[in-house]
């Protein structure tokens, strides 16, 4: 399936979020799902911050990711960290399962 199709699916399936038995969590679960799988990365996150900057990690794709993430928040440090701070995509070079190493971005 060519890039733009399996793009378009994952916007149809990401698109029940206006259905009445709406659930964020599921949402935040699926879209880490198809990011990793349409830009090829080896794991993804989302994370939300509350009125006063509190940040939570919602969704992971797996336990590393969600102990990286876990990490970021609480040290306040990281690529998560500077583009939730300055609203900019962030690159950061990792070698975790990649050779090699491969890129990771924030966004």
């Amino acid at each position: 399936m060519n890039r733009e199709r399996q793009l378009a699916r994952t916007f149809v399936a990401l698109s029940d979020t206006y259905a009445a038995e709406f659930d964020p969590l599921g949402l935040f679960h699926r879209l880490v799902h198809a990011c990793t799988d349409l830009l090829d990365a080896d794991a993804a996150a989302v994370i939300i911050g509350d009125a006063r900057g509190s940040l939570k990690t919602m969704a992971t794709t797996d336990e590393d990711a969600a102990f990286i993430e876990l990490l970021q928040v609480q040290t306040g440090q990281g690529p998560c960290m500077e583009c939730y701070r300055t609203a900019r995509l962030v690159a950061a070079r990792t070698s975790r399962r990649s050779t090699p190493p491969g890129r990771s971005w924030s966004v």
